[in-house]
């Protein structure tokens, strides 16, 4: 008989785990294909409604805390009110407290299990859980409400939107350069992350290819740039007192914050870089002390802060300082000059005086000329020039008040697309117990710039009928750099306080930008100016790319232009500190040399020795050959 060899026999234990793995791997390829097969019959949406609508529930039951007798104690069996008497006692820490108010509240039976499982919940949440903040939450009406997670939205690119980087041909982002929204999009801007991911999310009837057998979405392409936004990042969060953040800040000059309170050089920074050329949004940064954030969200201020002299609540301050209104101040002035060259009726010596008054700012000695002083204050001569002055800030952007809304809610798009452009979203709402489908443009409305309107919208320039010559040479006569602060007269006041750059005036950084990019581009001999925009290019419907560069006529003469920006070179050129020691690389971003970019800073105006608030402050710069354009920007917007 001849030799056989015998087979090595396999373990028990072996052998079931080989068969538990074959298994496995034949289960998981039959239920892909399936999600694969019935991917297009998935509902476009997920919401768990019974939490969401416990949530809601809740929140409606929420009342101001008054504090007075305790409750009576719950029952036992009572876990509903049990969770709700743990839920209160954290409430009531909270600034504002609110508590539950359960006492008349009868949910329907069908909906108690739920309530009381969701309210348990709520009790069980950390401490550092702030549960007033989920309840307010969830009255959005996109709340919890989640797209297919079989398809797979559109990609978001960031630079310029125009150049290309490719990527390994598995990647589905291949048509530019991948941006981190999570780690590049500008703080404060929720609302606009939100926006975009409707618009990229692959919708039925909006989905035109696929990935991986997965229906892809629209991809978007942003102006952001991530290595200028990293920079003015770190730069606003420096200022604000980050002591991280100022160890990669190498152009921070560090002397004088050790002895401010909190330890820095401001409260409150937003930092807004802008392309000249095109209007591109290249950054948004915004950061804010510790001790700013509490005292604007109305929370107990960190031991060490400073008695502010308002410390009520405002959370808008914690937004992003470009799309925040402040009084514009003397931001403007070079607009004011502009206008009234255009109104043709100065006078040699008028004309002669207005390079020096925007040297030194020189609000007394500007609103010399809008009175028409050389000429005994003469109506019709300051007609002439507000009405200039009005029709030079309706041309960069001011005064587009938002329809239906009370006075003047100046507003730009953000965004750049456009009414007219034909950008259209999908956004789903959760409301009245059932999700709806709401087509929208794709915009996102803002505060631009306001001035020379009173609080109902009415313009000023009609009232310079009302005004009192008499009353005017008695203020002139005054005779110091205050003269025009204790006049008479309603109309002449709130001229005199428009002209200022303050009253009712206010203006964000973007809304302020629009004059500054019609300035560049009249000197540059441009009949058009760019309009700042956060949005390069999309993909329509049916996958066609449509570049975004919204413009406007500005209207400005090209020798009025070079004017003003002759006597304002004066001004950068004192505020430029030396160039960076480093090379362009130590900064990690590219060198744009002699491409003029704009920097918009938010910046600390002293109002006395502990409290500092946001300003505005601007920089228009050509970068030097050879130098970082962004460390350039940094110095002079921020030089001491």
């Amino acid at each position: 008989m001849p030799y056989a060899r015998s087979r090595p026999s396999r373990s028990p234990l072996v052998a079931s785990v080989l068969v538990l793995f074959s298994l496995g791997v034949v289960l998981l390829i039959a239920l892909a294909s399936a999600l694969v097969v019935r991917r297009e019959t998935l509902p476009d949406f997920h919401i768990h409604a019974e939490r969401v609508d416990a949530l809601r529930w809740l929140a409606q039951h929420l009342v101001p805390a008054q504090g007075g007798e305790t409750p009576p104690p719950c029952r036992p069996d009572d876990r509903l009110c049990i969770a709700a008497t743990a839920i209160n006692l954290r409430l009531a820490k909270a600034p504002g407290p609110q508590i539950l108010q359960l006492d008349d509240a009868a949910p329907d039976p069908g909906e108690q299990a739920a309530l009381i499982r969701v309210a348990e919940e709520l009790a069980r949440k950390p401490a550092s859980t702030d549960i007033n903040q989920v309840l307010k939450d969830s009255l959005l009406n996109d709340f919890e409400l989640r797209g297919n997670p079989f398809r797979l939205p559109g990609c978001v690119y960031g630079g310029s939107g125009m150049e290309r980087k490719r990527l390994p041909s598995r990647s589905r982002c291949i048509d530019g350069t991948p941006l981190d929204t999570d780690k590049h999009f500008p703080p404060g801007m929720v609302p606009i992350r939100k926006l975009l991911a409707d618009f990229r999310q692959p919708w039925d009837g909006a989905s035109f290819r696929e990935h991986a057998g997965l229906a892809v979405g629209r991809d978007t392409w942003l102006t952001l740039d991530a290595d200028k936004q990293t920079l003015a990042q770190r730069t606003a969060a420096c200022y604000t007192g980050d002591p991280k953040a100022c160890a990669g800040a190498w152009w921070y000059p560090a002397r004088h914050a050790s002895a401010m309170y909190e330890q820095a050089r401001a409260r409150s920074v937003g930092i807004t870089l802008i392309d000249v050329q095109s209007g591109a949004i290249l950054a948004m940064a915004a950061s804010h002390s510790r001790c700013f954030q509490a005292h604007a969200a109305g929370n107990p201020a960190p031991q060490g802060c400073p008695q502010v002299p308002d410390p009520r609540p405002r959370m808008n301050r914690l937004a992003n300082p470009a799309i925040e209104a402040e009084m514009p101040g003397s931001l403007y002035k070079p607009q004011q000059a502009l206008a009234l060259l255009s109104a043709g009726n100065l006078t040699e010596s008028e004309r002669a005086k207005l390079p020096d008054i925007l040297r030194r700012s020189d609000s007394e000695a500007m609103i010399d000329l809008y009175l028409c002083q050389e000429r005994g204050f003469d109506k019709a001569c300051i007609a002439r020039r507000v009405g200039a002055l009005e029709k030079r800030l309706a041309a960069s952007g001011f005064n587009q008040c938002a329809p239906g809304k009370r006075g003047c809610q100046a507003e730009l798009d953000l965004l750049g697309a456009g009414p007219h452009s034909g950008a259209t979203l999908i956004h789903l709402a959760y409301k009245d117990r059932q999700v709806t489908r709401e087509t929208k443009p794709l915009q996102r409305p803002v505060f631009g710039a306001r001035a020379l309107v009173d609080k109902d919208g009415r313009s000023l320039a009609s009232s310079v009928a009302e005004l009192s010559p008499a009353a005017m040479d008695a203020c002139y006569k005054h005779g110091n750099k205050q003269r025009w602060r204790g006049c008479q007269g309603k109309a002449l006041i709130d001229l005199i306080a428009e002209l200022y750059g303050q009253g009712n005036a206010r203006a964000s950084l973007l809304g302020m930008a629009g004059g500054w990019l019609d300035l560049a581009a009249a000197a540059a001999q441009g009949a058009q100016a760019p309009r700042p925009h956060l949005l390069a290019a999309y993909l329509d419907d049916q996958g066609s790319r449509h570049t975004v560069h919204p413009t406007a006529t500005h209207g400005i003469d090209g020798e009025h232009a070079r004017f003003v920006l002759a006597a304002l070179q004066h001004v950068t050129a004192r505020a430029r500190l030396p160039p960076p020691a480093r090379p362009p690389a130590a900064l990690g971003a590219r060198s744009t040399v002699g491409r003029p970019q704009m920097a918009f800073a938010s910046r600390p105006k002293p109002e006395h020795r502990s409290c500092r608030r946001t300003g505005l402050n601007i920089a228009l710069i050509n970068s030097p050959p050879g130098a970082s354009a962004v460390g350039q920007r940094a110095n002079v917007a921020f030089a001491p």
